[in-house]
Order: structure tokens, then sequence, then C-alpha cells
């Protein structure tokens, strides 16, 4: 499986075979040394990624560039991640479901940054190890994320490390590259349906089935899911992509009213993204491609939106924040559009 934030491994390993390794982090102490380390890796991540990204151009879109089109000069910027700790989530106890890249990585680090205690399910042992290496303090689930086994292994972890669970955000996703109807063999219909709804849309549910129980105990408990801009129009993704972005949509509108008033639940709806590590189906001989490999990205993502910029996910992170601080307390059923105004249009013609 691989996504937004969670990323398969190759090779010939199955969910009914994997051994769930668990790595129980030490419980956070007073300084909160969660945090500090989070704040170190957060902006060498910002800095490096967007590097790796874009090339020998990743030092001139660290700050504010030109972009010509649409009838003018356009501004893009590009954030690089860090930022002064508010405490927004001061006291909170997060699983964070898909953590070990893009928007899920960048939403670990904000969480820390905020001062919530996070644990984190990722299905790729490289960006375990790297996140343990990184995040000593931090505890780290190996597993499926679309199996009940690893998402109630990560509940239990987190309640026995932190004393309970406050929130729950699941980043996971995997992508079609616009694949259509018609470019779909009539044979593999069904297996890449089964792959996208899989990872799309049941890893959700199974993360909320396995953390209900324990949000449910918590006054101002929240579940934060990852929809898309893909979750209201055509055209960003293929059928089965956007058809299951939808379905999250749903997903997230059901249990919002299910779970009132205990629980909040809404989602984040992100745009274009620089620095993530989604890959295609394997069931259409797309595991192998990665989205962000695509050339010259920053300034395609930069050139459909009315605002001019191109997003990463540390700038998308900051609304899953929002979403599980007590600041939105009075928000459920809800979707932010962390888009550039992609929603509003094509940009406008500047004279």
């Amino acid at each position: 499986m691989r996504g937004t934030g969670y990323a398969a491994g190759r090779g010939d390993r199955r969910c009914t075979e994997r051994r769930q390794r668990v790595r129980r982090g030490r419980r956070a102490p007073s300084d909160h040394s969660q945090r500090s380390s989070a704040v170190d890796s957060g902006a060498k991540i910002g800095a490096v990624g967007l590097a790796g990204c874009l090339g020998d151009r990743g030092a001139d879109l660290a700050e504010p560039s030109h972009l010509s089109g649409h009838g003018g000069e356009r501004r893009y910027s590009v954030d690089s991640g860090r930022r002064d700790m508010t405490g927004w989530l001061a006291g909170k106890r997060a699983l964070i479901v898909g953590g070990g890249s893009g928007i899920g990585r960048a939403t670990v680090d904000a969480f820390l940054n905020e001062d919530a205690r996070v644990a984190v399910l990722e299905y790729d042992s490289g960006k375990c190890a790297t996140l343990r290496q990184q995040l000593p303090d931090v505890p780290v689930i190996e597993g499926d994320g679309t199996t009940r086994t690893a998402n109630d292994e990560a509940v239990q972890v987190a309640v026995d490390a932190f004393g309970g669970l406050d929130t729950l955000v699941n980043c996971v996703g995997i992508f079609d590259f616009y694949r259509r109807i018609q470019d779909i063999p009539a044979e593999r219909i069904d297996q890449a349906f089964d792959e996208m709804f899989r990872i799309n849309v049941l890893s959700h549910i199974h993360s909320v089935k396995a953390a209900v129980p324990a949000l449910m105990g918590q006054d101002g408990a929240s579940i934060v899911l990852t929809e898309s801009a893909s979750s209201f129009y055509p055209g960003r993704g293929g059928l089965l992509y956007v058809a299951s972005k939808f379905a999250v949509r749903g997903v997230v509108t059901a249990l919002a009213h299910e779970l009132a008033p205990r629980i909040r639940v809404n989602g984040v709806a992100p745009g274009g993204t620089l620095n993530t590590d989604l890959r295609g189906l394997d069931s259409l001989d797309l595991g192998a491609r990665r989205l962000d490999a695509a050339p010259d990205r920053a300034r395609e993502l930069a050139a459909r939106t009315p605002l001019g910029v191109a997003l990463s996910g540390h700038d998308h992170a900051w609304s899953y924040v929002f979403l599980a601080s007590h600041r939105s307390r009075g928000l459920t059923g809800e979707t932010i559009h962390p888009d550039g105004g992609f929603s509003l249009g094509p940009p406008p013609q500047r004279n």
C-alpha cells in the first residue's frame, strides 16, 4: 500500500502473512521531547524534501518566484514547514495512520510542534525506521492500515503509551494516474476496484472502528480523514480514484452524524501536493510510479490555482491541526480545502 503518507513495500508480502512489528515509544516527559525532535526533523524535511523534488530549482522556489502564464506573471512560493509552537494541541493524544511520508509525515511533525503526543501506524518498514530514528519518543507501529488487526494494535499501543486517545487522523491513499474506464482492461476491473477501495476507503473505516471505543471516553475527541479535491470534482484523477474519494467524503458525513455529540468527524481535501509518495495501483501495473516524480510538478501545480501556489504536506498539515484542536469544537461533517483556490476554477486572466 502506498499513498499520501503511507507507502507499501514491494515484493510478495501479503497482509495475512505479515508479522506486526511494534515499537513502544517512551512516554513523553514533561518537557515534551517528542516535540523538540519534530521541530528539527520538520524543518529538514521541508527544505530537503523540496530540493529533492525540484532538483536544481529547489533553491529558487524556497522564496517567492515568478510564474508566467494566464495573461501575465504570477508569483508562487513553497512553504518550508517550519513554525513556532503555539500549543494548539497541548494535552492531545493522537494516532496518525499513514504517517511515514508526505501529508501524513508533515501532520506528525505539525502535531508534535503543537504539543500533542503522537503515535504512528505505517506500512513501509523503511519509513518506520526513519521515524524511529528521527522521533525516538514516538511509538511507531509497523502494519497494514487496511486490516483491523493493525489498527487495533496501533490504538492499543497509543492508549498504553499515553493513557488514552483524543484524535485519530488517517492519511492513507493510492492513485490511479488518471485511468479512464476505456483504459482499464475488463478483466482487471474487479481487482483494480478492490485494491483502490480497500486502500482509500476501507483503511479509513477500519481505523475509525478500532479507535471509536477509546475516543468515546474523551471530551473533545475528533477524527480527521483525508479526502481530496477529487472528492468534489472530476479531472484530477481517474474513474476509480475519484469514486473512492467521493466515498471517503460520504464516510465523513455519515460518521459525523453517527458519532455526534461525543466525537467530531471532519475531512481535509488537499489539492495537488508536492513531496508526496503517492503511488499507483499494482493491479494496473502502476505500483512503481510516483506522482511526485512528474517533471516540473511545482510549476504545473501553481499554474492551475488562482493563488499560484505549489502546496506541500506542510501546508496541508495545519488544516489537520485546526480540526483536531478545541478551536474547531463547533465543526463536524465539514471539509477544509487547502487547494490554492482550485475549486474556484482556472486562474483569472490578467492584463
